[in-house]
């Protein structure tokens, strides 16, 4: 007879606390521009967000451009919140969510 064995419980994050400096998985969105051009959006985020190439740049920009707003990265909060941060600084209307 196979053994049984008893379950374990997983504990989850308390997203509830997930403020500057925790690991908790966070989103970048970027909201859509009248006074920043489109190539202007593709070089930015190339520029900052690791392993973007032409192609997916494209795509997200016409993501944005299209609904307004878009998901264009996801990562660990801190990571989230300086590449938001650099892309702003360029900008671009993002935020950490």
């Amino acid at each position: 007879m196979p053994a049984v064995l008893d379950p374990v419980k997983i504990e989850k994050p308390n997203t509830a606390d997930s403020g500057p400096g925790n690991s908790f998985m966070a989103e970048i969105h970027c909201f859509n521009q009248d006074d920043v051009s489109m190539d202007a959006v593709v070089i930015i985020f190339c520029q900052v967000l690791p392993g973007m190439t032409v192609e997916k740049a494209v795509q997200k920009m016409l993501d944005v451009h299209n609904n307004g707003v878009g998901t264009i990265f996801h990562g660990a909060r801190e990571v989230c919140e300086l590449y938001s941060e650099q892309m702003n600084g360029m900008g671009l209307d993002t935020k950490v969510v």
